[in-house]
């Protein structure tokens, strides 16, 4: 390793341009191609375990954000299927567009779960986590 990175919290990526050619694993290492770029670029493994991301409390925005995408996506794939005998028209694949048309969807919805949560005796079910004391 080299001496300033000895320290350092990061990954090192490496591009291949002539030579050995392969995507996939290979000891700690895994080769992948990147769309926009005829290289294949290597890099270490490494990250948080499956288990840590589930249970440790410095994940906790992880898990949210997770369950946030999770909502969305499946938003999406209703949406698709409603829109099935028209998806043939389409030149590309449309979930990522749909994903990000109902994030601000979404978010409006957070902030009226928030409010309602927040205002005292509204009548309306408490949120879990919000407290309104």
């Amino acid at each position: 390793m080299l001496p300033f990175l000895h320290n350092q919290n990061c990954s090192i990526m490496a591009h291949i341009s002539k030579g050995i050619v392969f995507t996939g694993s290979l000891a700690n290492v895994s080769a992948y191609k990147m769309r926009g770029s005829d290289k294949i670029i290597l890099r270490t493994k490494g990250g948080p375990s499956k288990k840590k991301i589930k249970h440790s409390p410095n994940f906790q925005n992880t898990r949210l954000l997770n369950a946030e995408f999770g909502g969305r996506a499946t938003a999406t794939k209703w949406i698709r299927k409603a829109l099935r005998p028209l998806l043939p028209l389409a030149d590309y694949n449309i979930a990522g567009p749909l994903n990000a048309l109902l994030k601000p969807i979404q978010l409006m919805e957070h902030q009226r779960i928030w409010r309602a949560g927040n205002s005292i005796n509204n009548g309306a079910a408490p949120v879990a986590g919000i407290s309104v004391e």
